[in-house]
């Protein structure tokens, strides 16, 4: 099984997972231009996709609203997508995360998924699933950091220039923030969660302090793992291109 990020640019893979003598498992990575790409250069072979936010819009849906079951959240997702992005949204593909205790669409902008799917079948490419970056990241927090099952926190997705606030309560999702950067610096970063953090003042002050992972950032200070010096709790590094496998390996064991 491979994994693919999809970003803006470019597709980061990595191959099959391998069980080392000491029990360890690791994936060799590889850069290619595009998903399309990457299928026809691996005929035959499965994978799972992780999209990039800057490929799709994300909408938090309050549970207290009154939508009855995943068709009518379907519609109220749809409506928002056409009202905030216009005309064509209407033809975006649409994932749910329908739940009683958390409730999420996902629209897919900047990916082309017939043309996609038609590639990945001409070369015999059984593509599993395709995932948000940023529920990828969340499973991997919660694995990391078992203390995110309760009270009041959040885990931050960045990917470079762009920021994924995820609020919980208990382990569920209660928010779901995107901005942007103006550049992709730890100080920048450093204030928008604290404009973040003010947002869900009403839900009560985080319990712990945020869990970020991801990649992108460009000053030296991204490159350090060391909670002391920064007002939030790094999973790995949030430098480099692409992301570390350390996270998206949480998308490795999806299942179809």
């Amino acid at each position: 099984m491979h994994t693919l990020y999809v970003q803006t640019g470019g597709v980061s893979a990595w191959g099959p997972v391998v069980q080392t003598e000491a029990g360890a498992s690791h994936a060799h990575s590889a850069w290619h231009i595009s998903a399309a790409e990457w299928c026809a250069a691996h005929p035959g072979q499965a994978a799972n996709l992780v999209v990039s936010g800057h490929l799709l819009f994300s909408l938090h849906v309050s549970t207290a609203l009154p939508l009855a079951d995943a068709a009518a959240l379907r519609a109220y997702a749809q409506q928002q997508f056409r009202h905030y992005h216009g005309t064509p949204a209407q033809a975006w593909p649409l994932a749910l995360w329908p739940d009683a205790r958390q409730r999420v669409a996902c629209a897919l902008h900047g990916i082309d998924l017939p043309a996609l799917r038609a590639q990945a079948d001409a070369h015999g490419v059984h593509l599993r699933c395709m995932l948000p970056a940023w529920a990828v990241a969340l499973q991997s927090a919660r694995h990391q950091v078992p203390t995110l099952a309760r009270g009041r926190c959040a885990v931050v997705l960045v990917e470079g220039t762009l920021v994924t606030w995820m609020a919980l309560h208990g382990g569920a999702v209660v928010g779901l923030r995107e901005r942007f950067l103006d550049t992709p610096t730890t100080a920048a970063l450093t204030a928008l969660l604290a404009e973040l953090n003010a947002e869900f003042g009403l839900l009560g002050l985080l319990e712990q302090q945020p869990v970020v992972l991801g990649y992108g950032l460009t000053d030296a200070l991204a490159t350090r793992i060391d909670a002391a010096a920064l007002p939030f709790q790094t999973l790995g590094s949030l430098a480099g291109t692409t992301p570390a496998w350390h996270w998206i390996a949480a998308a490795a064991g999806a299942r179809q």
